[in-house]
């Protein structure tokens, strides 16, 4: 019976303040916490396929002719250099795919800080915190794209951030509003 009580309360620790999938982001609530998740628009399947090809294309080519250097005994820097290429294509190409078919990107507001981090699945790049305090939330002036979308921004003195997502306009000053709001809550300090 205890168990069961702890078990509720922990459930009812964490909870969703809003969840709104089609627009592309969820808000989490939890005791010293606030989580927003933006999610990226998954691209359709062609293009899907097509950065699919590339990566096996790149692959494929980087080791063949690191099987064809090493085995004729014919290895020169240009070799290395030609290899190294193509491999870092086809790992840049997976990023690009992981990000466009997992990605997300994490803002944690907590008692005195504020942590971005874009995470896609395989791939999650290193964790960006500024101060709560001092921080300030942009959203960028202009749309970055033909379909209307915009970006925000995080600026601190030396630091910067642009996320990745692109959201229309009005979804966008909802977010920067709901982190200038989370921002400024006397609950999490």
């Amino acid at each position: 019976d205890v168990e069961r009580s702890r078990g509720l309360g922990d459930v009812y620790k964490r909870q969703e303040l809003d969840n709104i999938e089609e627009e592309g982001y969820r808000v989490e609530h939890s005791a010293n916490e606030i989580t927003i998740t933006l999610s990226s628009k998954r691209p359709n399947i062609i293009l899907r396929f097509i950065l699919g090809f590339f990566i096996l294309i790149s692959s494929l080519m980087a080791l063949l002719m690191l099987i064809g250097s090493v085995t004729s005994g014919d290895f020169k820097i240009f070799h290395l250099v030609f290899i190294g290429l193509l491999a870092g294509s086809a790992y840049y190409l997976t990023r690009l795919l992981a990000w466009n078919l997992y990605g997300k990107e994490i803002i944690t507001i907590a008692k005195e800080t504020l942590t971005y981090v874009a995470h896609y699945k395989w791939f999650k790049d290193s964790k960006t915190t500024f101060s709560r305090e001092v921080i300030e939330v942009n959203l960028l002036d202009r749309p970055v794209n033909i379909e209307g979308n915009y970006k925000l921004a995080f600026l601190e003195k030396d630091k910067s951030v642009h996320l990745v997502t692109e959201k229309q306009e009005e979804t966008m000053k909802r977010i920067k509003e709901m982190i200038l709001k989370f921002k400024d809550e006397q609950f999490l300090k």
